[in-house]
């Protein structure tokens, strides 16, 4: 009877055990690469970076500031096993762009490329100065009298420029910078040397001029069109310090101090 008993629990604990072993996570063999077409590009130029995997990716999170800030890349229906993606930069110097793959099951894995990027052929801009604009000099505010200065506008500017798409590599525009508000006009120059204000000269700028009321803009391009384009393609031959724009039927007159390499 005790032999029977001692074989009893001997197989309890046997099946116990073997149990213990059956509910054991299974290891997700997920497997990601990443890779850029080329490591050293130019400001501005388009580089392209093949994601591939060994499972289907349901979706990718990708960071160039190590996930300070990120954007989604995925669909309803996923990735599948491969996918590109687009980047251009436009400052000097290493970047990391940093992917975190998940497949179907849930499992992340993160990796990373490094790019080298080179000034190349781009142009800096140092300054911005704005020699005439719609109604300069008049009244924007009218509830200041005509001898106020606080009639004047507050006067700030902004500048896109091209962008890629990083699922589609379609071509589109970014706001580049915003600058400081020259209260009253100011003087209506602004020293963008600490900027870093590095483009392609095949490209073009955007710009848009706008009086800053506090609460909502007024704007000084006397639009639609609210931006007009700087084509600094112009400049390429010639490679002067000073480029200056003009749109005779808006009264605007603006100059770029530049630096070329």
């Amino acid at each position: 009877m005790k032999k029977t008993i001692y074989l009893t629990l001997s197989i309890l604990l046997w099946a116990c055990g073997g149990s213990s072993e059956d509910d054991s996570p299974i290891f997700d063999n997920f497997t990601v690469n990443v890779t850029a077409q080329k490591n050293t590009l130019t400001i501005d130029e388009v580089v392209t970076v093949a994601v591939t995997a060994n499972k289907n990716i349901s979706n990718l999170q990708v960071s160039t500031d190590n996930f300070a800030t990120s954007q989604g890349a995925g669909t309803s229906s996923g990735l599948g096993t491969a996918t590109t993606l687009y980047f251009n930069f436009d400052t000097v110097g290493a970047k990391t762009i940093s992917i975190k793959a998940t497949n179907e099951a849930g499992t992340v894995v993160e990796k990373s490329v490094q790019i080298n990027v080179q000034r190349g052929t781009a142009l800096k801009i140092n300054s911005l100065k704005i020699l005439s604009f719609h109604n300069i000099n008049q009244t924007w505010d009218p509830e200041f009298s005509g001898t106020d200065s606080n009639r004047l506008a507050d006067v700030f500017f902004s500048l896109s420029k091209r962008n890629v798409h990083l699922t589609n590599g379609n071509l589109g525009s970014k706001l580049w910078l915003k600058s400081a508000v020259k209260q009253n006009q100011g003087d209506l120059t602004w020293n963008l040397t600490a900027s870093n204000l590095y483009i392609d000269p095949t490209l073009s700028l955007w710009f848009s001029l706008a009086d800053d009321d506090g609460t909502f803009s007024q704007d000084l391009l006397m639009g639609p069109p609210f931006e007009r384009e700087l084509k600094l393609s112009n400049y390429v031959t010639s490679k002067p310090s000073t480029l200056r724009f003009t749109i005779p039927e808006i009264n605007l007159d603006l100059e770029l101090m530049v630096e070329w390499p």
